[in-house]
Formats: structure tokens, sequence, C-alpha cells
């Protein structure tokens, strides 16, 4: 009797030890983990920086657009952004465009899109407002038109965080290519 309990204690010690060193050795690689990352800036909050809400041209998404949705899909796959964007625009006068361009009903804030004639992104043809999430832009309107033609802008999609103090950070951006086609009526 006397070995069954000497057994039991032994595989009580042993497993104690096994946790013990189990919790060391994830505390130490915790504890490396820290201590060795690349540092990552941190974005600051932009003082100053007060952007309204998009109240013309906005309209709550269309959950029926099979496109769109497919769309969805495949971007819930993972956390971060997500947008809802058709890849083509149409005006029949170079400055007004109807298109498909929003913030996703995925998200959780607020984001404002940047449109730009140039891969440099330094040629702004369209700044919106914020647009809150399960909005878009239906059309729109450049800054300037442009003659007949297919171009390819670039699009920005910027989230924001909006603090209680008033400032606004950026959290989240990505770019993609529209094709814009202009066929003027002759």
């Amino acid at each position: 009797m006397k070995r069954h309990q000497r057994g039991s204690a032994t595989l009580i010690i042993v497993g104690l030890v096994v946790l013990l060193a189990v919790t060391i050795g994830a505390g130490t690689f915790v504890i490396v983990r820290l201590l060795n990352r690349d540092e990552v800036p941190q974005m600051e909050p932009t003082a100053g920086l007060n952007i309204g809400y998009a109240s013309e041209g906005v309209t709550v998404l269309d959950e029926a657009d099979a496109q769109q949705q497919a769309i969805n899909d495949l971007l819930r796959g993972g956390p971060g952004l997500s947008i809802d964007y058709k890849g083509d625009a149409y005006s029949v006068n170079g400055k007004d465009f109807e298109c498909y361009i929003g913030n996703s009903d995925v998200n959780t804030e607020d984001m404002y899109i940047q449109i730009c004639a140039d891969a440099e992104m330094t040629d702004t043809v369209f700044l919106s407002q914020l647009i809150r999430p399960g909005y878009a832009f239906r059309n729109i309107t450049l800054d300037r038109a442009f003659p007949n033609g297919d171009y390819t802008f670039y699009v920005c999609f910027t989230t924001v965080n909006n603090s209680e103090d008033g400032e606004v950070e950026i959290t989240g951006q990505t770019t993609v290519a529209v094709d814009f086609h202009v066929q003027t009526e002759s």
C-alpha cells in the first residue's frame, strides 16, 4: 500500500515540475519576444483635423448586389480594413461618374475616400467627407473633367477613429486601382 502512495506522490511532483518548467518557458518566451521586437512607429493623432460626414451622394449599401456580396464575403476572411467597391466607374461628361465606392458594413470605424489620378497619390481629384460603415457612393463628382478615354485612378480607403477629445487618428489604409471610363455624347 505504501508503494501506491509513494507512486502517486512522485507523479504529482513530476507533474508540478513539468507545469513549472512550461510556465517559466512561456514567460521567458514572452519576455524575449517583447525585448527583441522591432519598434513600430505609432501613428500620431492628427491635431486639428476635423472631417465632417458625407451627406450628399452616399446611400446605404445594397445587400442584394451579388457581386458586392461576393467581395464582402472574401474580405470578411480576416481582421482589419474591409472595403466595398466596383472596379469600373462611368461618365458621359468626364466629371460626374456612376460608381460604387464605400465603407463596408463589416468595418466598425468611419472612413474617407481619396481618389488620385496618379499612382504617387499627388494628383487628388476627389476627397470625401467621412462615410459611416455600411454606406457607399453611387455617384461622385471629380474636381475637374477628363476628356474621352479610359483612366486608371487610385482610390485610397482610410479608416479613422474619432476620440472623445476631438482628435482624429488614422487606423487603417489601403489603395486599389479603379478604371474610370469617359464616353461623352457626340
